[in-house]
């Protein structure tokens, strides 16, 4: 073993010492995914199944500022005097894996505090965030209607098209966000661009048909369907407000 080696392997033994039983549980709970540690000397934990809780462990500020120097050099970075505070990572041990930390001393707090944040093992799904309360379903919603306006058009082949089919998906999911805001379906793409609701206006203008001239784009609604859409190379409404027809080029929802 080289000498570096036989040093890190101390400084992770003095780490594991002052953190204790209790936080290396905690490091090796795959549950939890963040320990913040505030100058009051109150750790909470940040937890896949409950959110942020306060664990009910009180760490003393002499040995929380022993964590942060063992941490200091252990990814061998100085903590400055004149600024006391640490952003490090701290490399993969025995221990355990590689995780961030975050650290303030006095004066720049009123006693050490830190922040350790794990790098993810499990990906998390927008109705995860929904059931675990971080998220409303609006929210959840606003921001898959804005994925599906953002994706890449498949007619890259014809700017017109392709202009088309992303005009269109924004305008759509624009009409979605409406009705949660409002309760219904806009009568007119016109009332997008008025100060409705909180979130209103929607648009400053209603957006062009690149294949019709400079007309707006198609609308149509009926009690529980809605359709936005250029009328395409033909140059006539194939369309209904459940369906996209003939080679009209647009978006539909409920």
């Amino acid at each position: 073993m080289s000498t570096q080696n036989i040093v890190n392997q101390r400084q992770a033994q003095m780490l594991e010492s002052n953190m204790g039983p209790q936080l290396m549980g905690y490091m090796h709970d795959e549950n939890i995914t963040e320990l913040m540690l505030n100058p009051d000397g109150h750790l909470w934990i940040d937890t896949q199944d409950k959110g942020c809780i306060d664990s009910g462990v009180i760490i003393d500020p002499r040995t929380a500022k022993q964590i942060i120097y063992n941490v200091g050099a252990l990814s061998g970075r100085v903590i400055p005097n004149d600024f006391p505070e640490l952003e490090a990572e701290i490399p993969k041990t025995y221990l355990f894996d590689s995780c961030r930390f975050q650290a303030e001393l006095p004066p720049v707090v009123k006693a050490p505090s830190f922040n350790i944040r794990k790098f993810g093992k499990k990906l998390f799904t927008l109705d995860d965030y929904v059931e675990q309360g971080t998220m409303t379903e609006r929210q959840r919603d606003i921001i898959m209607d804005a994925i599906a306006a953002f994706k890449i058009p498949e007619f890259l082949n014809n700017s017109k098209e392709a202009k088309a089919a992303q005009l269109t998906a924004t305008v759509g999911s624009l009409i979605s966000q409406y009705k949660m805001e409002i309760g219904t379906y806009p009568d007119s793409l016109d009332d997008l661009t008025k100060e409705n609701g909180q979130y209103g206006p929607w648009l400053k203008a209603v957006p062009r048909d690149p294949f019709d001239g400079g007309k707006e784009l198609q609308y149509m609604k009926d009690t529980s369907n809605y359709a936005v859409y250029s009328i395409g190379k033909n140059g006539s409404s194939d369309s209904s407000a459940s369906s996209i027809g003939g080679d009209d080029i647009g978006f539909t929802g409920k």
